[in-house]
C-alpha cells in the first residue's frame, strides 16, 4: 500500500521500520519537558523501555508535578529509572507493529477486492476491449497461431519480425524497419528443430537479434500480438513432464531405461500408460 493512502497504516509502519526515530523523538520531548538534558530512554530484556536519569535528577522526577507522569521503576547506584503510561503504550505498539501492519494491509486489500468485485462488469468489459481490433494493424503486429508441441509439430517461426520498439510504434510512423525472419521449427520429415549459429562483428546486432527473438517467443506463448507479419509458435504440453531426465554424476550425464529416451505417444491414455 502506497505511503499516504491510509494514516493508521503509515503510523504503524513507522513504528515497525523507524522505531528508533520514534523513541528518539519521545526522548527529546521528555528532556525538554523536564529540563533534564541527560534524560535517556533505554531498553533491556527485563524492564523493556524505561526513562533513565542520573541520581541527582531522580528526586526531581519523583516530586510533583513530574511525579504524576513519571512512575518510579528502579534505583541504582548512579541512575534512577522511570516509566510513563505513554512509553508503555509505545512499547506495546512497537512489539505488535509488524502484526498490525499485516492486519491493516489485509483489511485494505479486502475492501479493495470488494470494490473490484462490485465493478466486475466494467472490468470485464475493459478487458474484452483489449487489445482493440485497430491496434495490431496500426503497429503492424500479428496474433500468433499456436500448435501443441509433439514429435513432429515443433513450431518456432516468425516472418518479417522486427524489434518491438523501433519496429512497432516508431517504425509505423517513420517508415519500414529492418525485418529479420526466424525459423527454428523442424524441417519437413524431421522431429528436431534447427540450430542457428549467429556470427558477425562487434556491435553488429547479434545480441539484440537473440534477445528480441526470445521476447517475441514469450509474447507469443502468452497469446499477445507480436511485431511480425506472420508468427507460429509451439505450446509446451504437460506431456513433457513425463519425459525422462538425465542423471548427472562425476562420470557425466547418463539416461536410464530399457527403451532409450523418446517422447511418449500422445494418442491415448492407454498408450501412454503402456509406454
Amino acid at each position: 500500500m502506497r505511503t499516504g493512502y491510509d494514516g493508521p497504516l503509515d503510523e504503524t509502519r513507522a513504528l515497525r521500520d523507524e522505531s528508533r526515530r520514534v523513541v528518539a523523538a519521545l526522548q527529546a520531548r521528555y528532556a525538554e519537558e523536564t529540563q533534564v538534558r541527560g534524560l535517556k530512554i533505554r531498553h533491556n530484556n527485563v524492564l523493556g523501555y524505561f526513562v533513565e536519569v542520573t541520581a541527582q535528577h531522580g528526586d526531581k522526577l519523583m516530586k510533583p508535578p513530574l511525579s504524576a507522569g513519571f512512575i518510579h521503576r528502579q534505583t541504582l547506584a548512579g541512575q534512577v529509572r522511570f516509566t510513563t503510561t505513554e512509553l508503555a503504550d509505545l512499547e506495546a505498539k512497537i512489539a505488535n507493529a509488524a502484526e498490525r501492519v499485516l492486519g491493516l494491509e489485509l483489511a485494505i486489500f479486502e475492501r479493495l477486492a470488494e470494490r473490484v468485485v462490485a465493478a466486475a462488469d466494467a472490468v470485464k468489459a475493459a478487458a474484452q476491449r483489449w487489445p482493440r481490433p485497430t491496434s495490431p494493424p496500426r503497429w503492424r503486429c500479428w496474433r500468433p497461431s499456436a500448435t501443441m508441441c509433439g514429435r513432429r509439430s515443433t513450431r518456432h517461426r516468425f516472418r518479417d519480425r522486427r524489434r518491438t520498439a523501433p519496429g512497432g510504434r516508431a517504425g509505423a510512423r517513420r517508415g519500414p524497419f529492418v525485418a529479420n525472419d526466424c525459423d527454428l521449427s523442424a524441417p519437413p520429415g524431421e522431429s528436431a528443430g534447427r540450430i542457428y549459429v549467429v556470427t558477425g562483428p562487434n556491435m553488429g546486432g547479434k545480441s539484440t537479434y537473440l534477445r528480441q527473438n526470445a521476447l517475441i517467443a514469450v509474447l507469443a506463448q502468452m497469446g499477445s500480438f507480436v511485431p511480425a507479419r506472420r508468427a507460429r509458435i509451439g505450446v509446451v504440453d504437460r506431456l513433457f513432464s513425463r519425459w525422462a531426465r538425465p542423471t548427472i554424476s562425476r562420470a557425466g550425464a547418463r539416461l536410464h531405461g530399457r527403451d532409450g529416451w523418446r517422447p511418449p505417444p500422445s494418442s491415448t491414455r492407454r498408450a501412454r500408460a503402456r509406454w
